[in-house]
């Protein structure tokens, strides 16, 4: 294992020694056919014994790369969260670890340590994934203390990192062969976890009306309601392409009511774009009004809960030829009016391929086969949250649902039982 420098602090984070200490290790050559690995900064806290100079303490007595390789890397490592620090034998990328003593080793040769959206001291928080490899014993004994280094390890190649997602994004994301991913969110925490996890585009989707609020269909949604939700999600993820579904009856009385909604959805809620339902004649003309006013549009078709009542429940829509054709027509005339995007729900996987093939704008599935330009969920479906709900479509990423409740139920009968709150989580007063 080559380190290619290392900076001390002390126990407050100050600079020891205020440059960075280069030194003669040997270097890190990959095998011919790998890329060369790039390095990922890593903070270990310790001290050593004070009465040592700066030289010593930062492991030059030793050599620096045999002090790291004798007392760092044969220990466990421990992950810093906001709190404190927890313990991690698993693969993270990148991190603050602390050096935790001789008692304890890693079970694995190699520890990877885990991303912390914060760092001490600036250190950022992506970049690669760094490995500590473990050494042979060391060769002196442990000192009782350690410094506190920052260095930097030789580390695997990360996939880089994604664009922000725009409208021009996704049309290059099309023309590129490049799926997009798509979920929904109505509130803060679930919006946070999409971000995080690299989503492409969040849907606040007037499926809320089911899935949050308790409603039988999405036509009880109200615009106050969106764009109370949307709020939320923007809050949750401010770096991430919102699109706020237009709820019913908030767009199809004419071109001018969905003017009026659409640019209170950007102006109030913060979204980028708007979704509506259908490809008439009238949301033709809506969709034209909003674009020529900048307002981002998403087309709808397929399955359109909104008119549920209307096509007579929740079924596959296009399967004959008369509604396939009628369907390609009214997907080139959204394109027309200038829809950037256009979700296909629950078409014939062979027409969802033949749609997207026929237009320049991107297609997002749902319950419309593979062969669209990306997906989309509702994310609750995804997580196992729904219970009864298992449409031929849907694949459960998690169960969420099932750990929420033994959860749940721990803690009650830890509360009945007397056991919570114990000692660990009481204060008591001064002396």
């Amino acid at each position: 294992m080559a380190y290619d420098s290392a900076v001390v602090l002390d126990d407050q984070g100050v600079p020891l020694i205020g440059h960075e200490l280069h030194h003669d290790a040997e270097p890190h050559r990959p095998a011919p056919d790998a890329a060369e690995p790039e390095a990922q900064h890593t903070v270990v806290r310790g001290r050593r014994d004070g009465a040592q100079s700066s030289r010593e303490r930062a492991g030059v007595g030793y050599g620096l790369p045999s002090f790291l390789e004798a007392h760092v890397a044969p220990f466990r490592m421990e992950a810093e969260d906001q709190r404190g620090f927890a313990e991690v034998e698993q693969q993270c990328p990148g991190g603050v670890v602390q050096v935790d003593g001789a008692e304890s080793r890693p079970s694995e040769p190699l520890l990877q340590l885990r991303r912390q959206r914060t760092h001490q001291n600036g250190i950022p928080a992506d970049g690669h994934v760094g490995k500590l490899a473990r050494a042979a014993p060391p060769a002196h004994p442990l000192p009782k203390h350690y410094p506190l280094i920052i260095f930097s390890a030789v580390s695997t190649p990360a996939d880089p990192p994604r664009k922000r997602a725009n409208v021009r994004r996704f049309s290059e994301m099309k023309h590129d062969g490049e799926k997009i991913v798509a979920l929904t969110a109505y509130d803060v925490l679930f919006a946070r976890l999409l971000e995080e996890a690299g989503v492409d585009l969040i849907l606040v989707g007037d499926s809320l009306g089911q899935v949050v609020l308790g409603y039988e269909s999405t036509v009880p949604v109200t615009m106050d309601e969106m764009i109370h939700h949307a709020k939320a999600v923007r809050r949750g993820a401010p770096r991430t392409f919102v699109v706020m579904d237009l709820p019913f009856m908030t767009y199809q009385v004419s071109p001018r009511q969905a003017l009026r909604n659409a640019g209170r959805a950007l102006k109030e809620a913060g979204v980028e774009a708007v979704k509506l339902e259908g490809g008439g004649a009238e949301t033709c003309r809506s969709v034209s009004s909003l674009v020529a006013a900048g307002i981002p549009v998403v087309g709808h078709l397929g399955l359109t809960p909104q008119s549920v009542h209307a096509i007579g429940g929740y079924r596959v829509q296009g399967r004959g030829p008369l509604e396939a054709r009628r369907l390609l027509e009214q997907a080139a005339a959204l394109q027309e009016a200038g829809c950037f995007a256009l979700v296909l729900e629950l078409i014939p996987a062979e027409l969802a391929s033949e749609v997207t093939s026929s237009l320049e704008i991107p297609t997002i599935g749902i319950g419309a086969g593979p062969g669209c330009d990306g997906q989309v969920l509702v994310t609750h479906d995804a997580l196992g949250l729904t219970p009864g709900f298992q449409p031929r479509f849907l694949k459960r990423f998690a169960e969420l649902g099932d750990r929420a409740r033994d959860g749940i139920a721990a803690y009650a009968q830890e509360v009945r039982a007397g056991a919570y709150p114990g000692p660990d989580h009481a204060f008591t007063v001064e002396p």
